[in-house]
């Protein structure tokens, strides 16, 4: 099952309040008061729009209708863009009444970042004009070095751009999006699989950041208890880890998660996030959240391969899939690199999720392998080394050097799996100083 919105929920009885509230940076006919890419909309406030409130038994959609003449639902002039998918939520689109004994868990994208083509904005705008039902608010100002951006109440969809070709250029004549985990929890399971193939198919969209998410309701393990196997480097896929608790003198905690990887430029593009959904969301979503952060090539990647998904079954198993082949639970005490057995707990998470990696194949490090370097790379710098001081220097630099140096686990393991490879005892290896 896909979250996010897939039973639908009443509008906050905030409504659009927040673009009303603030009408000076709501209009049309005036600098900065719209993209320079909405030309083809014209839209009017109505009088005392910014007091308009729905009333009891109105829902969002209505209030709004109320409070914009009908020409907002009806773009002006013609609109090429295909039709959007509708948004069934609002403000509390997370809040959800799941039936946990038919289901014990649920994938979702819960953020998508990207740029589309300066010449492809007009569309995307009244894209999603037309699927929020009315025009964004407007700021003069913006973030990720832009200048300008708008958004979309209640949903929070956000479009930011450039308002001279100046800068423009700086951002390779694009505009970024954004979508945050509140705007896709308002799409239906058809309404998000739907958008996500619209924007790579008609806007060009290329992703920048993509998070994809599954919430475990059987709580099967708890972050804290997570962090308790990465203590013993029972994982594999990251190497590094972050526990995030807080707890009360009581020993209540008031938030517990577990974070492996790292962001930023020297991050691998992966970020996983693990952390109790009913703390964080104050009781509204009682479940533990898997959350993966994909940036860089990898978002990139990620993205096109979702959206190549032919059907909506096939698109939720693939998020299941690539959340579950993002990490594994494994027991480090086993001898062989491939033959660590994987934790049960992990394992049942990966049964639900269905996982099928999505990782390309990996040549894994052997003897061999590191022969083969030494004798490509190493040897010949070793010779000129030997040439240069003479062979009695050379033999007794080197000596101190090979006994003294460490073997990693990884390195005693390959050693044993070689042994076993070629049949070779421990009695063969007396005459070894190597003690394994």
């Amino acid at each position: 099952m896909i979250s996010g919105g897939t039973l639908p929920t009443k509008m906050s009885e905030r409504g659009y309040g927040s673009a009303g509230e603030q009408p000076e940076r709501f209009r049309s006919g005036k600098e900065g008061g719209v993209p320079p890419f909405s030309s083809s909309l014209s839209y009017s406030l109505p009088p005392k729009a910014e007091n308009s409130r729905p009333q009891d038994g109105t829902n969002g959609r209505e209030a709004s209708r109320e409070r914009y003449p009908s020409g907002i639902f009806a773009l002006h002039g013609e609109c090429r863009a295909p039709s959007p998918p509708y948004l069934l939520g609002g403000d509390n689109c997370q809040k959800q009444d799941f039936d946990l004994e038919n289901f014990s868990g649920s994938v979702g994208v819960d953020w998508l970042q990207g740029t589309v083509p300066f010449e492809k904005s007009a569309l995307l705008f009244d894209y999603f004009s037309k699927m929020c039902g009315g025009k964004p608010e407007v700021f003069t100002y913006g973030y990720f070095c832009y200048d300008r951006h708008c958004k979309w109440h209640p949903y929070g969809i956000a479009m930011y751009w450039d308002s001279d070709q100046e800068k423009r250029n700086m951002h390779r004549n694009r505009v970024a999006v954004q979508l945050s985990g509140q705007s896709l929890g308002a799409f239906s399971a058809n309404g998000l699989f739907r958008l996500m193939r619209d924007l790579n198919e008609t806007f060009e969209f290329s992703t920048t950041r993509i998070d994809l998410c599954f919430n475990d309701f059987e709580k099967i393990k708890m972050p804290h208890d997570v962090a308790k196997i990465a203590e013993q480097s029972n994982f594999t896929g990251f190497k590094c880890w972050e526990p995030k608790q807080k707890r009360r003198v009581s020993g209540e905690f008031l938030n517990d998660g577990i974070y492996f990887g790292q962001r930023g430029k020297n991050g691998s593009g992966r970020y996983l996030r693990c952390y109790d959904k009913n703390l964080e969301s104050k009781g509204e979503m009682d479940c533990v959240r898997w959350e993966v952060e994909f940036t860089k090539q990898t978002a990139k990647t990620i993205f096109l391969e979702l959206c190549s998904a032919p059907d909506l079954e096939t698109f939720a198993g693939m998020i299941g899939a690539i959340i579950g082949g993002s990490i594994d639970f494994v027991n480090r005490k086993g001898t062989h690199l491939d033959r660590m057995e994987r934790l049960d707990w992990w394992q049942r998470i990966v049964d639900i999720l269905g996982c099928v990696k999505l990782r390309n194949p990996q040549r894994i490090k052997s003897i061999d392998n590191t022969k083969e370097w030494l004798e490509k790379a190493v040897v010949s710098s070793m010779k000129k080394v030997q040439v240069a001081v003479g062979g009695e220097n050379f033999e007794s630099w080197l000596e101190p050097l090979m006994r003294n140096a460490k073997l990693s686990k990884r390195h005693r393991a390959e050693i044993r799996d070689y042994h076993d490879k070629y049949g070779i005892s421990k009695g063969m290896l007396k005459q070894s100083a190597l003690v394994i």
